[in-house]
């Protein structure tokens, strides 16, 4: 394998590594927001799986989506600023997915919530 090829294979590591902590992070209460807004329960499996894809799949296509411009004879720090830069890309995603994800919750919440109380 080439050192290009190293540093696409860090890049998607760590992009599904931090897709997957923000998802465990924000899992457990979001559940809970979801379990008492929602009164199916397949509803709120419906939406941790999909905040879950929204951020898996985000993250993987930013790290896979642009190409390693580097010379063959580049130094490792050059490798690891085009991984940093990658990796920029992966969070403006992630952030990017998460404020719309935001939006669509507090719709939810906010046209469900006065029903259930009732």
């Amino acid at each position: 394998m080439l050192p290009a090829d190293y540093a696409l294979l860090a890049a998607m590591l760590l992009a599904i590594l931090f897709a997957f902590l923000i998802y465990r992070l924000i899992e457990p209460g979001l559940e809970k927001l979801l379990s008492v807004t929602i009164a199916v329960p397949s509803g709120t499996t419906f939406y941790l799986r999909s905040i879950f894809l929204l951020l898996f799949l985000g993250a993987m296509g930013q790290a896979v989506s642009s190409t390693l411009d580097l010379k063959p004879g580049a130094r490792p720090l050059e490798y690891v600023w085009a991984i940093a830069a990658r990796l920029g890309d992966v969070f403006m995603t992630l952030f990017g997915a998460l404020a719309i994800f935001l939006v669509l919750i507090t719709i939810l919440v906010a046209t469900l919530k006065p029903r259930n109380d009732k």
